[in-house]
């Protein structure tokens, strides 16, 4: 396999890690470039997002737009049968305050580009770092830090 991806990794796998590492650099044309123009995204509750222009909207308009800092610690991303799961945690800088949330996602590819990425958020998690979060503006060394490499 090309890239420097080690040969026995599935190629999917690799590709959704190369995408969470460009999300983490808020780089939007770059982390679109492994969309198919036809893809459809969902985060729930939020309406489906259906197409590679609207969600370039919607991440410039409400993503982009208010974080200016995100760290993506991938815990885990398989092969599936015709799907990659991954879990993770994201921590996004919102002005002063930084938020921690864990996502479970699922993504289906065709001719390696993604037609399919839903991402389901654990609310509770949101809620609770989010709490620190706001702690952590005023006591810097509480603010939510990315999990320990292991």
């Amino acid at each position: 396999m090309s890239g420097g991806h080690p040969s026995n990794a599935h190629p999917h796998v690799e590709l959704v890690k190369d995408a969470f590492a460009t999300m983490a650099t808020l780089d939007l044309d770059g982390y679109l470039k492994f969309f198919s123009d036809d893809v459809e995204h969902v985060l729930a509750p939020v309406p489906k997002i259906k197409g590679k222009e609207s969600l370039r909207s919607a991440l410039a308009r409400g993503f982009r737009a208010c974080v200016s800092g995100l760290t993506v610690s991938p815990l885990s991303v398989v092969q599936q049968g015709d799907a990659v799961i991954s879990d993770r945690i994201d921590i996004a800088k919102l002005g002063p305050l930084w938020v921690r949330f864990r996502i479970k996602a699922t993504m289906k590819f065709v001719d390696d580009k993604v037609v399919f990425w839903r991402d389901s958020i654990d609310y509770l998690s949101l809620i609770g770092w989010s709490l620190r979060g706001v702690v952590g503006i005023i006591i810097p060394p509480l603010r939510p830090q990315p999990p320990a490499a292991g």
